[in-house]
């Protein structure tokens, strides 16, 4: 194909589809006979990674802009799956943060069933910290009423009311 390429190029388009070697082979006859960079994937790629909810879920712990990753997420996620996700995400940090309090220790494999990677413990352990336990009740409380606006009111402007739930949640988190 005579394609000069970068090897982040080459992460990149490999990542993009979702790591399926066939889709990110056949997409580089696009560009036979050029140079391509990261940035040229990027552009001219058709991507099948439609963001994560955990990267999603990290941007709000963090009290970052999630505004990219929100618009991912919201064409890709039905209202009430996405209040549901974030409902079970926030529990499992809740659980975290309450046996540490009772046992002023963490143990995974018993909160769990398993014992995640020493990486993704320690990121599990510093998200549930982040939040004060009164947090966690607003939080709760926060997305039940949502869930339940949701699933009664049908005149509901869904996506928008979404939206503004999101933006409360920050503000509960940045408080």
């Amino acid at each position: 194909l005579h394609i000069e390429i970068t090897q982040n190029a080459l992460f990149t388009l490999f990542t993009s589809f979702d790591e399926n070697l066939y889709l990110a082979a056949s997409e580089l006859n696009k560009f036979s006979g050029l140079r391509v960079d990261e940035k040229t994937i990027e552009q001219y790629c058709y991507s099948l990674n439609i963001g994560s909810f955990e990267s999603f879920f990290e941007k709000i712990l963090k009290r970052a802009d999630f505004k990219n990753e929100l618009e991912k997420i919201l064409d890709n996620f039905n209202e009430i799956a996405l209040i549901n996700s974030l409902s079970s995400a926030f529990y499992r940090l809740f659980k975290i943060a309450l046996y540490a309090k009772i046992y002023g220790k963490v143990d995974f494999k018993e909160l769990l069933g398993y014992t995640p990677p020493p990486q993704v413990a320690q990121n599990l352990n510093e998200q549930a910290f982040s939040l004060k336990i009164k947090h966690y009740k607003e939080i709760f409380n926060l997305l039940l009423k949502s869930e339940y606006e949701l699933k009664t009111n049908s005149k509901l402007a869904k996506k928008e009311f979404l939206i503004a739930t999101l933006l409360k949640l920050a503000r509960i988190i940045k408080s």
